[in-house]
């Protein structure tokens, strides 16, 4: 009852930020002032699901996007607690080589036709989550650690995280992804 009365969740939630679908888009003041979210301050949050199998957590996180697993980065900073960042980057569009000496021409008629002009396509709408992403997870049974596989698979990060008793193990340490 004391959990309830100081407000904290009981049992505390597996992973940060449920149903909270947070966004890198300006708030009301930023718009006035025509000032960008910064993305290092707020980062993404790919959208998650998490199964509690018999004997492991299967985790899986969209990252689409993503098709290089060095992008990513899954590490254990505690003891049952584990932390999945990366940066999701919009594809550049590649122009067409333009010749130093390219210049007007005449058509049929004997009329000068100007070059064109070769210039980066303009982005019109953005809704496409883009920049730093992180998400932490914390579970409520013991984990095995180095028993943790992670596969990337077509923008989709699955995890398997078997269940197991206390065991100590470095805190820090980062996990290899295999490609599918």
């Amino acid at each position: 009852m004391a959990a309830l009365y100081y407000g904290y969740d009981f049992p505390p939630p597996i992973a940060d930020h449920l149903h909270e679908r947070r966004h890198q888009h300006s708030n009301f003041l930023q718009y006035l002032t025509r000032q960008h979210p910064r993305p290092e301050d707020h980062p993404n949050n790919p959208d998650i699901d998490i199964r509690d199998a018999i004997d492991a957590y299967l985790v899986e996180i969209e990252m689409p996007g993503i098709k290089d697993t060095k992008r990513v980065t899954v590490s254990w900073t505690g003891t049952r607690s584990l932390t999945v960042t990366g940066n999701v980057t919009r594809p550049e569009y590649e122009l067409p080589i333009m010749n130093d000496n390219e210049t007007g021409s005449r058509d049929a008629k004997g009329e000068y036709k100007e070059p064109p002009i070769h210039h980066a396509p303009m982005l019109l709408v953005s809704e496409r989550r883009v920049g730093p992403f992180r998400r932490q997870f914390v579970f409520p049974d013991e984990v095995d650690k180095e028993h943790l596989t992670a596969k990337l698979e077509a923008g989709l990060l699955r995890l398997k995280v078997p269940k197991q008793g206390h065991k100590d193990v470095p805190k820090v340490a980062n996990i290899e992804i295999e490609p599918w």
